[in-house]
This record gives structure tokens, C-alpha cells and sequence, in this order.
């Protein structure tokens, strides 16, 4: 089993799957920490699980009451070093939360999601996310896909790109279902462009 699970996930990586022999000898090897550091991070995982499972959190406050001081107080990050000993227990940090623009706000675990016609166009896509956003008066002033400028309005060449389609524009891969974009819009404040949190746009066929 443990050798189907590891080159199953060795797959989804592509890396190189190992053997039996190869995988009993690398398991063999971790014995020692299973019993000690994974045991413990394994222990701290589910203590903080049971607290969620068991609705330590109160379901019934009302929005306008939610206190998420109160609520993140109930749990705990856990740091520790079994060689020293040391155990330095804390309370989580809530997650900074990102405005896109007025009324609208996003945090780093936040992604939009679009699903799309495989011919939609890049001009097509941009009008989405202005609706996404309620703001139609703002422009997209860049898309980005990895490392790619996909869009960028201050390029002058980059306005003939509008029209075109998006997969052809990212070079969607013939087994790719999806990518991953980031995009912002024209400021509507303080002059700093509106920063979109990442979208994900499935194409369908």
C-alpha cells in the first residue's frame, strides 16, 4: 500500500517512482522520527482538529457580534524542538485581509473562480471580472499568467491582444482544463492600481 500511495503521488509530481525494495528501505530509515516529531505534530494536529469538530467555536453568534479575537483565542500554533526541549505554544494571527476596492476584500486564502467558454476572449474575460468586482467604470490594467504579461494597458501593442482568443493568449496546453491569472484594475484610490485576488478560469468546451 505504501509504495502504490507514494508512486501515486510520485506521478502526480513527476518524479521517478521507486520500488518495494526502495521504498521499505527509505521507510525503514524514518522510523525513528514517526515515533518522536511526527508522533507529536500528529498529536498537536488533532487536539486543535477535535476543538473544530466539536464546535468549540459558537455557530449561533450573530455576524454583527463575531469577536475574531475571541474565536481564534480557542486555538493554538505550537512550535517546539524535542532535542532542547522547547514548547512555545500561540495564539494564530487573524489573516490580513486585502481590499480589491470599495466593499470588496480578499485574503491571501481567497480565489476567484470563472468558468468559461474555451472561444471567450481576453477583452470578453476582462468585462467578467469588472462585473465580479461591481465596479464597470474600472479598467483592467493587467492580466498575468506565471511570469507571462498577458495584458499590461500602458503597452501600447498590447490593445490588439483584446480581441484575441485568452487560451491562445496564455498557450493553453492540449491536456490543460484551467489557469491561473492574476490581475488588477485601474486605481479607484490613492493612485495604486486594484489588486484582484488570483482567478482561476476553467475553460469549457
Amino acid at each position: 500500500f505504501i509504495t502504490a500511495a507514494s508512486n501515486l503521488r510520485s506521478m502526480m509530481y513527476s518524479i521517478e517512482p521507486s520500488t518495494r525494495l526502495e521504498t521499505k528501505r527509505i521507510a525503514g530509515r524514518i522510523v525513528p522520527a514517526i515515533a518522536t516529531t511526527t508522533a507529536c505534530v500528529a498529536g498537536l494536529a488533532t487536539i486543535e482538529l477535535i476543538k473544530y469538530a466539536a464546535k468549540a467555536y459558537n455557530e449561533n453568534v450573530p455576524s454583527d457580534n463575531y469577536d475574531i479575537d475571541k474565536e481564534l483565542s480557542r486555538y493554538r500554533n505550537t512550535f517546539f524542538n524535542l532535542a532542547l526541549p522547547m514548547w512555545v505554544a500561540s495564539e494564530p494571527a487573524p489573516t490580513t485581509s486585502n481590499e480589491c476596492v470599495e466593499g470588496v476584500t480578499f485574503t491571501m486564502w481567497d480565489r476567484w473562480e470563472f468558468k468559461v467558454q474555451s472561444d471567450i476572449t481576453l477583452n470578453t474575460f476582462m468585462g467578467l471580472v469588472q462585473e465580479r468586482v461591481g465596479r464597470t467604470d474600472l479598467a483592467v490594467s493587467s492580466v498575468i499568467h506565471g511570469v507571462k504579461m498577458v495584458y499590461m494597458d500602458f503597452m501600447a501593442a498590447h490593445k490588439a491582444r483584446k480581441p484575441k482568443y485568452l487560451r491562445d493568449l496564455v498557450k493553453l496546453a492540449p491536456q490543460q482544463s484551467y489557469v491561473d491569472l492574476q490581475v488588477t484594475l485601474e486605481p479607484w484610490k490613492e493612485g495604486i492600481d486594484s489588486p484582484c485576488p488570483p482567478i482561476r478560469v476553467h475553460f469549457q468546451k
